[in-house]
């Protein structure tokens, strides 16, 4: 991932770390408390470069995280198309395909209603990337061939509605959406993923089927979430802790539909880390079963692993996909398992 410190000759401004520092404080405080100050914030360079500083490089972790749980034929599909992210403001995105990809002969289009967001992101192309065929713009333009279309942190404000109209009258062959892990942005997104299944699409990520999210189904008071752990690089490190603001777990709702011919072989998906105690890990599991989507808590005995292992498996995250063999089902919906060697590896090994 991108550094500050490679970031830096690119901003827009050039500023001291205590500028950079109130500037993020100022955006944080926008984002969270005073929505209405946002237009003020995204007018002004310094804070358009201090959002980038920061927040570009972080979150392209997400994308990071977002890649290793796809099948290779759907990063072909990706890779051998036009890919569109609304939303971009400084490239987010793009530049996260960029780094994980190194698909310098797919062509980019970035899309933001702020001028000040595309200024940035142009100079951050050019700067780092200026081999790649990015364009940026206002609008959304009509597109010949294969085309995918990401939001980042977009739809939440668009509305499903809106981003619904926009998939289907744009004719994308896939969409990836990266928004906000919150319990309204989880709200938003299922409508949307209603609305995508209703019109011909598949989920590929992260559910392993069609059928209808059992946490609403089941009326629960909570909602599906993936967690992206990161390890920082040392120059981020010290803005999040000047700012007070944990960039090293983000939560995020992350979607992937296509209407490709991609098998969706995923088994079973961590939706709910639920406790850790003395002699087991209690996780919770969505999965397909004959076309209903199901959740089933999972107990993993601590005892039958290695001590590495046992390391590994408390830094798990929401969000990825897991297999295993049932040793007993102690109530239908709960069972005792082993995790698969193959997948014990990925997890130990942060693969």
């Amino acid at each position: 991932m991108i550094s500050f410190n490679k970031l830096k000759p690119a901003l827009l401004e050039e500023m001291t770390e205590g500028e950079i520092v109130k500037c993020l404080k100022e955006l944080s405080q926008a984002f969270t408390q005073s929505r209405h100050k946002i237009d003020d914030v995204y007018a002004s360079p310094k804070h358009i470069s201090s959002y980038a500083s920061f927040y570009l490089p972080t979150n392209m972790y997400k994308m990071a995280f977002l890649l290793k749980q796809l099948p290779n034929e759907l990063i072909e599909g990706i890779k051998n198309s036009t890919v569109v992210e609304v939303g971009t403001g400084p490239g987010t995105y793009l530049f996260g395909l960029l780094e994980e990809l190194n698909c310098e002969m797919t062509s980019f289009i970035g899309v933001d209603h702020s001028p000040l967001m595309l200024k940035q992101a142009e100079k951050i192309h050019q700067s780092l990337y200026p081999c790649s065929d990015i364009t940026w713009r206002s609008d959304i333009p009509k597109l010949p061939g294969r085309k995918t279309y990401i939001f980042g942190n977009s739809l939440n404000e668009m509305g499903h509605y809106t981003g619904l109209k926009l998939v289907n009258r744009n004719k994308a062959d896939i969409v990836i959406c990266i928004e906000p892990g919150t319990k309204s942005s989880f709200k938003e997104m299922s409508s949307f993923r209603s609305g995508m299944i209703k019109d011909g699409y598949k989920v590929i990520y992260p559910c392993s089927g069609e059928g209808e999210c059992p946490i609403i189904k089941l009326d629960e008071d909570d909602w599906c979430h993936q967690v992206v752990r990161t390890k920082l690089d040392d120059s981020i490190e010290r803005l999040s802790q000047l700012i007070k603001l944990d960039r090293k777990t983000m939560p995020a709702i992350i979607h992937v539909y296509t209407k490709d011919k991609v098998e969706n072989n995923r088994k079973y998906q961590v939706v709910r880390l639920v406790k850790n105690i003395k002699h087991a890990f209690l996780w919770e599991v969505c999965f397909e079963d004959a076309g209903e989507m199901k959740l089933v808590r999972i107990e993993l005995m601590k005892k039958i692993y290695k001590k590495k292992e046992v390391k590994a498996l408390e830094s798990m995250s929401t969000g990825y996909e897991i297999d295993f063999t049932i040793d007993k089902k102690i109530e239908s919906n709960h069972w005792r398992v082993k995790l698969t060697p193959e997948v014990l590896e990925k997890i130990v090994n942060k693969k």
